[in-house]
């Protein structure tokens, strides 16, 4: 029993309203009032809210007991326990539209009556908690970050909150009654195929495994990419009432973690590139300074001048042999440069770039994919230097060359183009690359430059090349678009801001005066290098060569001196940073006369060595004029 519960008794019968009273305050409730009316019930549940009332059905005045519990129930809350001698069904019928705790029929008994009342509050109690459990629970869901949508056992949609509306597009109202699956779409963010729905497999029993990344498709058709997990909803025997579905976007920390991964590669594929360009460049060093001597040798060979008939086309066979080998040589040299220049931190690339010549490169190094499947065409205008990294500007278009070669079929050349163009725009200078193959759909046209995108087959793409070209152009001040459509052709429009502003190159030094014959000292441990060093300088220098930077302290300690120290920077044992040290340390004159020949950074401490000492550095395979200059230039000095 409540104790001290204030009852309000509307009874139109005065000695049974008196007699209820006097009861119910026997058992220790409260009985501020009686009322006979509707009215006069609702103005005591003013002055003296009620804890319960015990309502009489058929009370005085133009509204029934029924109609006053639907007002007091509405504009109070308060519980009803009718006390009535009407039990007939449509009665009780329009009785239970009130949600009574209780329904006794006169004459009753005190026990009926306070057993009644007992269960009427318990059950009020009950039904409080319920409430304000309910009312947490709806703003705890409110409140939550993720989409929480709720299914009932056939997947249609029983309760969505707040961050599920904003995700998904669609508001509760709308969504419920609604198959989820269908309301909210989802896609393999891989593939691009419509995904198994979470729901649906916790439907059948199957909770989903939390972490699981989709791509939704949201009401407006915006797209982003979700980690979902779904669980089916049971009760205490196991009976399945539903589905609840958890999600969140992660489509930014997706975008990060692609973006981490993407750095990631790059710093594993710049040491490997540093490596390779370091084990190439020593060999392709004395490769093509051989063969260049060989040619300079033969020119100036008297039977060459002589040579007539068979000698003469055999020389000029030589010749022709030697000269491909050495631009074979100069190619691979070029190929190095730009797999250096790819992983190469930005802020120490060049700031300006001679487009048309990068264009005419990248057009040589696709002709072979080109010419197999258009004609190409070109309107090159004149262009002044344009914002950007030339190496790199020239893998853009390589890049933008093959993906237009690659959206036309194969084998039929003559009935397809792609049309390269140029002009100046004001400020700018636009290149555009049209072809004439299949087209982008619409929905792909937006995500193209998203990493890892891609509408090849899985395998044959990394979806990184236009993810690529649009940071290169868009850090260089530019844009990178795209207009397509289906069976028509796509075009790329790369516009760069002119290079005006930009502090500019230094004026090349007038050529040195020939240095008298010096002292040299060549310290590489490739011999083959040692020996085309020698072959290069011997005529006008007395070259020493030495295969460490161990024999040079011994030579140096037993008292030689140099005018000039030609020294490799990457060597086994001691490099030539730690050579160059040691000699400041204890020869300072000679760590003065030092010149570094490298085949390319491995390290971030040789990186920044060659960056400060940038005016005494020669990259492999090195030229063999910027050589001799340098040593010049040094003995002058």
């Amino acid at each position: 029993m409540t104790a001290g519960a204030r009852i309000l008794v509307v009874e139109d019968e005065g000695f049974v309203a008196v007699d209820l009273q006097q009861v119910l305050v026997g058992l220790g409730y409260r009985v501020d009032h009686t009322a006979a009316t509707a009215d006069e019930a609702l103005r005591c549940a003013v002055e003296s809210p009620p804890d319960l009332v015990l309502m009489d059905i058929q009370i005085k005045g133009d509204r029934d007991g029924i109609e006053a519990a639907t007002e007091l129930r509405s504009r109070f809350g308060v519980p009803i326990v009718y006390l009535t001698a009407y039990a007939d069904v449509a009665t009780v019928e329009r009785a239970k539209s009130t949600a009574p705790l209780g329904y006794l029929q006169k004459p009753f008994s005190e026990v009926a009556l306070r057993t009644t009342l007992e269960i009427a509050f318990r059950l009020e109690e009950v039904a409080r908690r319920l409430r304000a459990q309910e009312r947490w629970l709806a703003i705890t869901l409110q409140n939550i970050g993720d989409g929480v949508i709720s299914t009932d056992a056939a997947g249609r949609v029983a309760l969505m909150n707040g961050a599920a509306e904003a995700l998904s597009g669609w508001t509760q109202l709308e969504a419920v009654g609604q198959p989820l699956a269908r309301l909210l779409p989802l896609v393999d963010p891989t593939t691009g195929q419509p995904a198994d729905h979470p729901v649906v497999g916790a439907l059948a029993g199957r909770a989903s495994s939390p972490g699981s990344e989709h791509k939704l498709r949201a009401r407006d058709q915006t797209e982003r990419i979700i980690e979902a997990s779904a669980s089916p909803i049971v009760d205490e025997r196991g009976l399945l009432l539903g589905a609840v579905l958890v999600f969140r976007d992660v489509s930014e920390a997706r975008r990060t973690r692609q973006q981490l991964e993407l750095a990631q590669r790059m710093s594993a594929l710049g040491t490997m590139v540093a490596g390779v360009a370091h084990e190439v460049n020593n060999p392709l060093t004395f490769v093509t300074s051989n063969l260049h001597m060989a040619l300079e040798g033969i020119a100036r060979n008297p039977a060459r001048r002589a040579a007539e008939g068979d000698d003469r086309r055999a020389f000029e066979t030589i010749e022709e042999v030697l000269r491909e080998a050495a631009l074979g040589g100069e190619r691979i040299a070029r190929i190095v440069a730009g797999l250096k220049a790819l992983v190469q931190p930005p802020d120490r690339l060049q700031e300006s770039a001679d487009l048309a010549r990068a264009l005419r490169w990248a057009l040589s190094v696709s002709a072979s994919e080109l010419r197999q499947r258009a004609r190409v065409s070109t309107i090159l205008a004149a262009l002044p230097p344009v914002r950007c990294d030339e190496t790199r500007l020239g893998q853009v278009f390589v890049n933008l060359l093959q993906n237009a070669a690659q959206a036309i079929p194969l084998g039929e050349p003559e009935s397809h183009e792609v049309r390269v163009s140029t002009r100046v725009d004001g400020a700018w200078v636009v290149t555009e690359i049209q072809d004439s193959g299949s087209g982008i759909k619409p929905e792909h046209l937006t995500h193209i430059f998203e990493p890892f995108f891609t509408t090849k087959p899985v395998g044959l793409g990394t979806g990184l090349g236009l993810s690529i070209c649009h940071g290169i152009i868009q850090s260089s001040g530019g844009e990178l678009t795209a207009t397509s459509e289906v069976g028509e052709g796509t075009t790329f429009a790369v516009r760069l801001p002119l290079a005006l502003g930009l502090p500019s190159a230094p004026a090349p030094p007038a050529p040195a005066r020939r240095a008298a014959r010096a002292r040299l000292l060549a310290i590489d441990d490739e011999p083959l290098i040692l020996r085309v060093t020698r072959r290069i300088l011997a005529a006008d220098h007395e070259v020493t060569t030495l295969e460490s930077a161990a024999q040079t302290l011994d030579l140096l300690a037993s008292g030689a001196r140099f005018d000039v120290i030609l020294c490799d920077l990457m060597m086994p044992g001691m490099t030539g940073i730690d050579l160059h040290e040691a000699l400041s340390r204890d020869y300072p004159d000679q760590a003065a006369r030092m010149i570094f020949l490298s085949g390319g950074a491995t390290n971030a401490r040789s990186a920044a060595f060659l960056e400060r000492f940038a005016g005494r550095h020669l990259g492999k395979p090195f030229d063999r004029g910027a050589l001799r200059a340098l040593i010049d230039q040094l003995i002058g000095g």
